[in-house]
């Protein structure tokens, strides 16, 4: 309510204004202080965001599995089309079209007057790869022959074609090639064929030395390893695809990485710049865990790497400039990579020396440069069951083996040998396509998994119906003195293990104690994504944890900022009652004083 000198005459809501605006000041500074802690914390997250797109950028160039871009091309695409995988075999094929896949159709004989009109006295009979089976069409009626033939699910498709004279069925496959053959029989009036079922042909060379390559489509895969060629169209003249190293993709992949690079840096120097014209500092000036996080990615680009005859990333096109940023010279790069490829991927991506029967297969984030013992405290096997079988057989008996839920059984006949009965269970077991041996030790019968591992588990009845079940089990022991988690022959230490996380290998033989070493060296693009993790990480990552404290800062801010709300608050209701107060006590004295004037002037 309003109290502005009702009796005074004073303006009083000013008055408690600027008493309020002096005792707000320290609110102020606080909320000062905060929107400063606010930027810095902003800015914190901004300098993650970058570093995420950094992690990305160095995750694609840092393990081999990035490298090996391949470029393919062709002479003649209007004839024949080509793309490459990572890793293609390098090459040439020179060849022409022979022909095109097409797929096998037929039609009904008959002409049917509608599709009601009866095409079937009963089923049809369908004879493709798999034998002939029987297609229920109901009444018969070309429209049921249409939906009874869709509905069997044989790989044609059924169709009733309005030839303007009337309907003729038409079935075509819908696959092409050689395999898409097929007959229907029980039709009225017969079938006849409308297309005959082929692969496409490829010829390689000419004259005597000339060969066919053939695919059930139009497209051939990996006749050169990781090539795919799709013909287009027959052609007598030749076509030549090429297929080479892709150095343009690759240059195109660090450039990448460099961007984030320089991404992340620019970003720092941004948020930590100070203007002497203007005399301000950016919400990060002077703080050393952004500065660290810039030290430590230019270290992890500049420093030698030593599995790479090349050494330093300059000999590749990459250089730091004054201000702390990189250049990429992709051309440089190129004629790097041309000239010794392998040195220029040693140089970005993780690599590994080893020794005894170990086999190096990648490494994390935190996994450092080094050479480290494998030690192996329980070697790997493999799944096996024996039993002993009288040779020759006594009486029949069937044996079964079971991997998960695919049964593989051998009806043993009594009088056969134990050779005969291995080679029968064998053949039934490649037959379901089980990755099981079988073979004789000692007179008995022996099933082997050919996997190592817990996993790689199997059953086996003797006698057909009871079964047992026979499991290998995990490599267990250490790289470099940390614990290791066995998968199969797989030997890795754990992601968050400091200094070797995520450093794995393959242990092969069944030998315990110090079996090798692997030599390990991080590549500069891994040695990044490495940095950038010691940053980032949500565990114990120094930027992770400045950014945790900040907020802690900005709750501890706001705290305070609300506890000045309650005290404020307060205090202007005091301050308002007290000249709220004074009015009533002015207006009291107000009409003393009219009375007692009035008094004096009757006495007069």
């Amino acid at each position: 309510m309003a109290i502005d000198g009702l009796i005074s005459g004073l303006d009083t809501s000013s008055i408690i204004q600027q008493l309020m605006s002096v005792e707000k000041a320290p609110q102020d500074a606080l909320v000062s202080r905060k929107a400063t802690v606010q930027a810095a914390l902003d800015a914190l997250g901004s300098i993650r965001t970058k570093l995420g797109g950094l992690s990305s950028a160095a995750a694609t160039i840092s393990s081999p599995s990035g490298w090996g871009l391949r470029s393919a091309t062709t002479t003649s695409s209007s004839t024949a089309v080509v793309s490459a995988a990572k890793g293609a075999s390098i090459g040439s094929l020179t060849f022409t079209v022979d022909r095109l896949a097409s797929a096998h159709g037929l039609r009904s004989t008959d002409v049917f007057a509608t599709t009601a009109t009866t095409a079937a006295a009963g089923p049809l009979t369908f004879t493709g790869d798999d034998g002939p089976v029987s297609v229920s069409v109901g009444s018969g009626s070309l429209a049921d022959v249409v939906a009874g033939i869709n509905a069997a699910d044989l790989g044609v498709r059924a169709a009733a074609v309005n030839t303007g004279a009337g309907y003729r069925l038409q079935v075509t496959a819908t696959t092409t090639g050689d395999g898409s053959t097929f007959t229907l029989a029980g039709l009225t009036g017969g079938t006849t064929v409308t297309s005959t079922g082929q692969d496409a042909k490829l010829v390689v060379g000419s004259g005597p030395g000339a060969y066919d390559v053939t695919s059930p489509s139009n497209t051939f895969s990996d006749v050169l390893s990781g090539v795919s060629i799709t013909a287009v169209a027959v052609s007598a003249s030749p076509v030549t695809v090429d297929v080479a190293e892709d150095v343009d993709g690759m240059a195109k992949q660090v450039q990448s990485f460099v961007d984030s690079l320089n991404a992340v840096l620019g970003e720092i120097k941004t948020r930590t710049a100070y203007d002497a014209a203007t005399k301000t500092a950016a919400s990060l000036n002077g703080d050393p865990t952004v500065r660290r996080v810039a030290q430590e990615l230019i270290r992890a680009v500049t420093d030698q790497v030593g599995a790479s005859s090349l050494g330093s990333a300059g000999l590749a096109g990459l250089q730091i400039t004054r201000n702390g940023t990189f250049t990429f010279d992709s051309a440089k790069f190129g004629a790097a990579y041309r000239d010794d490829p392998d040195a220029v991927q040693a140089l970005f991506t993780q690599t590994a020396t080893t020794t005894g029967p170990v086999t190096f297969r990648g490494a994390g984030n935190r996994a450092l440069s080094g050479t480290y013992d494998v030690v192996v405290t329980s070697p790997a096997t493999a799944a096996s069951a024996s039993q002993s079988i009288p040779d020759p057989l006594v009486a029949d008996r069937t044996i079964s083996v079971r991997v998960n839920g695919t049964v593989a059984s051998f009806d043993a006949v009594a009088g056969q040998d134990l050779a005969t009965i291995s080679a029968g269970l064998a053949a039934a077991i490649a037959d379901e396509g089980l990755q099981l041996d079988v073979g004789i030790d000692a007179g008995q019968l022996v099933v082997t998994h050919r996997n190592a591992g817990s996993a790689a588990r199997f059953d086996v009845a003797w006698d057909g119906a009871t079964w047992t079940t026979a499991a290998g089990s995990d490599v267990a022991g250490t790289i470099g003195g940390k614990a290791a988690v066995g998968t199969g022959r797989v030997l890795a230490v754990p992601s968050a293990t400091a200094g070797l996380g995520g450093l794995s290998v393959t242990v092969g033989g069944s030998g315990t104690g110090v079996v090798g070493t692997v030599d390990y060296t991080a590549g500069l693009a891994q040695r990044v994504a490495s940095a950038a993790a010691a940053a980032t990480d949500l565990g114990d990552g120094y930027l992770t944890g400045e950014e945790t404290s900040t907020r802690s800062r900005i709750s501890s801010l706001q705290s305070s900022i609300s506890a000045w709300d309650v005290r404020l608050t307060a205090k202007e209701a005091h301050l308002r009652a007290v000249w709220s107060q004074l009015e009533v006590q002015m207006g009291s004295l107000q009409s003393q004083s009219s009375w007692l004037t009035g008094q004096l002037s009757a006495l007069g």
